[in-house]
């Protein structure tokens, strides 16, 4: 699955250790919470569930961000041509019953065609890119708040 993992490594900052420790739960919670929205601006609507599908899964120092539908992998990369809808039930592909056969001049069967694939649509990754940015005022922006 694609997902943003927002992870923080404390032990990195001595120099800020206490800074850090104070600020870490909050900072962290603002900085998943700009994930989150960002990411269910940049998410393709259709329906709307693949949307809704986003979550946050939170441990101690971590929190990971993503969509948890199962056809979110398709939608994020992308799907190549294939073959007209193959029905289960039936165990058949779906035909076109009224193809007109010019040459012989028959009604005959024919597959319903190939899809077309669907081109990718890296959401996640535009959310990745935009948070980037938006991160080190973020982060400034707290460093202020408590030194006040």
């Amino acid at each position: 699955m694609a997902e943003i993992v927002v992870r923080v490594k404390w032990g990195k900052l001595p120099i800020l250790g206490r800074l850090v420790a104070h600020m870490k739960r909050d900072t962290l919670k603002k900085t998943v919470d700009l994930i989150y929205e960002t990411m269910k601006q940049e998410a393709p609507v259709h329906t709307g569930r693949l949307r809704d599908s986003i979550r946050v899964e939170w441990s101690e120092s971590e929190a990971r961000i993503g969509p948890t539908v199962p056809y979110a992998k398709y939608v994020i990369c992308w799907t190549r041509p294939s073959p007209g809808r193959y029905v289960p039930k039936i165990g058949k592909r779906l035909v076109n019953p009224r193809f007109y056969h010019a040459r012989s001049g028959k009604i005959l069967p024919r597959d319903i065609g190939m899809h077309p694939g669907t081109p990718a649509n890296p959401f996640v990754e535009r959310t990745y890119r935009k948070i980037i940015k938006q991160l080190p005022r973020l982060l400034e922006a707290e460093v202020e708040a408590w030194l006040r």
